[in-house]
């Protein structure tokens, strides 16, 4: 029996929804980690930690954004 992927097992196989979800999370990162190191890594990472927790907390509003 072949291993099955995380999305069948997650039952998201073939849902739209996945692969944006996924690169907007991906994303996340170098937001955060720009934001810190523009300020010279202070806080290590445990700022980085944050940031990054700041950044996803912060994709909803983002997504519904009206420009």
């Amino acid at each position: 029996m072949p291993p099955s992927s995380g999305s069948a097992r997650a039952g998201l196989a073939g849902d739209v929804r996945l692969r944006p979800a996924v690169e907007i999370m991906i994303a996340a990162w170098p937001c955060a980690a720009l934001t810190c190191t523009g300020t010279g890594g202070v806080g290590g990472r445990e700022r980085l930690g944050r940031l990054l927790d700041e950044t996803f907390a912060a994709v909803p509003g983002g997504i519904n954004l009206a420009i």
